[in-house]
């Protein structure tokens, strides 16, 4: 499945090779994410990358400084073998067949935050944010109604009506990623 913005189409679990920035709705989605609360690694506290850190390492089973497809998806404990694929693909934003401590742990800022900002969106706590949940949360901080069905009808990516974390989680990691960062710059001198 592809996604397309800003006359870019992304394949879920690639890196966009950007020549535009990317908008959703005439906005740029950093800006979008902006509105909606995200803070990204700006925002994530010295006990939270601690415990992300920490978490890395008791994973990295051979202390080689990597997560290895085997190490995560094969050996892992989270969740289930699927689960843990998907993570770790969109770990690896490199796709070099390896997660560093700095791609885990920005995965998981990003990830994690945006958890709790769509959970916040689920009024009725169903798991699934539909598009009047959706409206009725992003109305103010999204400053209009058509942008916030804009990054609606991005977000619910098979458009059967309801967003799920999963397509959510696809979308949303896309766009925090858009400006093509690298995790070492991002995030290399908060775990050093």
């Amino acid at each position: 499945m592809a996604v397309a913005y800003a006359g870019i189409v992304v394949g879920l679990g690639e890196s966009p090779e950007l020549k535009d920035e990317v908008t959703v709705g005439g906005v740029a989605v950093s800006v979008v994410l902006e509105r909606l609360g995200a803070t990204m690694e700006h925002g994530v506290s010295r006990s939270r990358l601690s415990l992300y850190s920490q978490h890395f390492d008791r994973i990295d089973h051979n202390h080689d400084g990597v997560h290895s497809k085997t190490e995560f998806i094969e050996d892992g404990s989270y969740l289930n073998a699927r689960s843990r694929r998907g993570i770790f693909v969109a770990s690896d934003r490199n796709r070099d067949g390896e997660v560093s401590k700095a791609e885990y742990i920005l995965n998981r800022i990003i990830t994690d935050e945006a958890k709790k900002i769509v959970e916040a969106l689920d009024l009725n706590e169903d798991g699934r944010i539909l598009r009047t949940e959706f409206l009725q949360g992003t109305r103010q901080p999204l400053m209009s109604d058509e942008l916030a069905a804009s990054v609606y009808a991005a977000f619910d990516g098979n458009k059967d009506g309801e967003i799920v974390i999963p397509e959510y989680l696809r979308i949303w990691g896309a766009w925090a990623r858009a400006d093509g960062k690298s995790a070492s710059l991002r995030i290399g001198s908060l775990i050093e």
